[in-house]
C-alpha cells in the first residue's frame, strides 16, 4: 500500500495497524485499518492522520477518511485505534499544533469511521514543556480501558518515563491535566520511551494478564538496570499494584536511545496467554533490523 499523500518526500511516520473486533458502522468485523502521521517533510507542512481500510486480509487497500489536519506547521503523531463502549472507534493520537502545549495527547471518534468527531484532550500537562506522546489503548475484561503512554520532558531521571491511566468507557479519561500513574515493580524499577502494551486471559484469573515493555529499564535511582533490553513486564491485577518482570523474548543489545533499539517492541500473546511473541529492532552496525521470537510469558 502507498499513500500517495505521503509520496515525492513529503514524508509519513508512525504507522499502525488493526482489526476491527467488531463492526463500525458498515465496516464489518475483521477489516483492516491502517493509519499514520503523513506529510512530515513537507515544506510549509500541514500534517494529517490518514486511514485506510483493507476487506483482504491486507492484499489490496483504499483511502477511508482523515481524522485530523494540523492547521499550523506542528506535527500530528502516532495514531492507536480502539473500541468505546458505545462500540464507537475511537483514535488516539499525539498532538503538537496547541500553542499552550509542546504535544498533548487527544482522541476522537466516529461512528462509522468515515466521520470524525469529538477531538479532545485526554493527557495535557500544565506544565507547557511536557510532551505526553505514544499512547496504547487496551480493553480489560472488566471493561474497564487502560492507556499506557510516555511523557518527555526536560533532561532528568524521569524524563519520557512511562505512565498509564484508565477510563471505564473508552472515551472519557478524567482530568487531562491529571498525567496519571507510573508503573514499577516491587522494587521500585520503572520503564522510559517508547511503551506498548498488550492483554491476554490467565488461568483461574478473570482479570487476565497485561504485558508492558518500554525501551529502556531503569533502577529506582534512575541508572539503567541490567534487564534493560531484555525485560518484558505482566501484571495480573488490572495494572495495580507492583509488575513483575520476565525475559524478553528478543534480546536487544544495543544501548543507544534512538528510534531504533527496542522502540515501541511489539508484544503478541498466544490465545491461552501462555506464550509471547515479541518483534524488536537493533542496530547491525548502522542498519536497523527487526527480530522476532517467542517465549514463556
Amino acid at each position: 500500500m502507498a499513500d500517495p499523500e505521503a509520496s515525492g518526500g513529503q514524508g509519513e511516520c508512525c504507522a499502525t495497524l488493526y482489526e476491527l473486533p467488531q463492526a463500525v458502522g458498515s465496516l464489518p468485523a475483521g477489516t483492516l485499518l491502517w493509519s499514520a502521521s503523513i506529510g512530515q517533510d513537507e515544506p510549509n507542512r500541514r500534517m494529517a492522520i490518514r486511514v485506510f481500510r483493507s476487506n483482504d486480509q491486507g492484499r489490496t487497500w483504499s483511502y477511508l477518511s482523515t481524522v485530523a489536519t494540523a492547521a499550523s506547521t506542528k506535527g500530528l503523531w502516532e495514531p492507536e485505534f480502539s473500541i468505546d463502549s458505545s462500540g464507537r472507534l475511537v483514535v488516539h493520537y499525539s498532538d503538537e499544533t496547541d500553542p499552550a502545549h509542546s504535544q498533548k495527547l487527544v482522541a476522537a471518534r466516529s461512528a462509522n469511521g468515515t466521520t470524525w468527531v469529538g477531538h479532545h484532550d485526554t493527557v495535557a500537562s500544565n506544565l507547557a514543556s511536557d510532551r505526553p506522546g505514544m499512547p496504547i489503548v487496551r480493553k480489560l475484561p472488566s471493561g474497564q480501558y487502560f492507556m499506557a503512554y510516555e511523557i518527555c520532558a526536560a533532561q532528568g531521571q524521569y524524563s519520557c518515563v512511562v505512565h498509564y491511566r484508565t477510563s471505564w468507557d473508552g472515551w472519557n479519561w478524567g482530568n487531562p491535566a491529571h498525567l496519571g500513574y507510573r508503573p514499577e515493580t516491587a522494587d521500585g524499577k520503572y520503564f522510559t520511551h517508547t511503551p506498548n502494551l498488550a492483554w491476554a486471559p490467565e488461568a483461574g484469573n478473570p482479570q487476565g494478564k497485561l504485558f508492558l515493555i518500554g525501551q529502556v529499564l531503569n533502577n529506582a535511582d534512575g541508572s539503567t538496570a541490567a534487564g534493560s533490553g531484555a525485560t518484558v513486564w505482566t501484571n495480573s491485577k488490572g495494572g495495580t499494584g507492583a509488575w513483575r518482570s520476565i525475559s524478553a523474548p528478543v534480546r536487544v543489545d544495543s544501548k543507544v536511545v534512538d528510534w531504533c533499539p527496542n522502540y515501541s517492541s511489539a508484544l503478541l500473546p498466544s490465545a491461552d496467554g501462555t506464550r509471547l511473541l515479541e518483534i524488536a529492532t537493533d542496530y547491525v552496525g548502522t542498519v536497523c533490523k527487526p527480530y522476532f521470537a517467542t517465549g514463556s510469558s
